[in-house]
């Protein structure tokens, strides 16, 4: 019986070319090929548009801040577009999103297309709630507000709105927000060969 060979893959990295602090990309970047056989390479700033699982083309709207496209490590083929969505939240960007019902509403509509575009979605932040209470303290006309109750509210309503859509909650990355994105995009290659 033959032994199934395993090819290497390299890894495009996508970013949606209107992300302002790219600066953690460098971090993401591999400059080997791991035990696992991924290697990210390269990066391009787009316009992200992952693969629509229902029609085998890119979606129509864009979803997410980062995409990969893959191909076998050391050849010229083709870069195959997949399915993976990350959403990046850094600093206070996550608060404003849940605060006001626009943006809400705005962000849960993302989340929905995910779903209908049949795409494995992430969420990811890197405020923790001390990072963002401390934050929100800082601003003259919030920190009396006590609107760090309605935050803390507003996050767990957004958890359960991902856990309903089939996704995963919030991930909170810290500092490390250049790892947590290579640990999805390694997670997700594996779960996907």
């Amino acid at each position: 019986m033959a032994r199934a060979v395993k090819k290497s893959l390299e890894v495009c990295l996508q970013i949606d070319n209107r992300e302002q602090d790219t600066d953690y990309v460098k971090g993401i970047l591999d400059s080997r090929v791991n035990k696992d056989g991924i290697k990210i390479t390269q990066v391009e700033y787009c316009t992200v548009k992952p693969l629509d699982k229902n029609t085998g083309q890119p979606c129509k709207v864009s979803t997410g801040d980062i995409s990969i496209k893959i191909r076998e490590l050391g050849t010229s083929n083709e870069w195959i577009q997949t399915n993976l969505a990350i959403e990046c939240k850094k600093n206070l960007d996550e608060f404003s999103s849940l605060y006001s019902k626009d943006s809400r509403t705005r962000l849960e509509a993302e989340v929905l297309r995910a779903k209908d575009y049949g795409l494995t979605f992430y969420f990811v932040c890197t405020n923790s709630l001390s990072d963002t209470i401390a934050q929100i303290k800082k601003v003259p006309k919030l920190k009396t507000t006590n609107c760090e109750v309605t935050h803390f509210e507003q996050l767990i309503n957004f958890n359960r709105f991902l856990q309903e859509q089939g996704f995963d909650g919030v991930i909170i990355s810290g500092k490390e927000l250049a790892w947590t994105i290579r640990r999805l995009i390694k997670l997700y290659i594996k779960e996907n060969k």
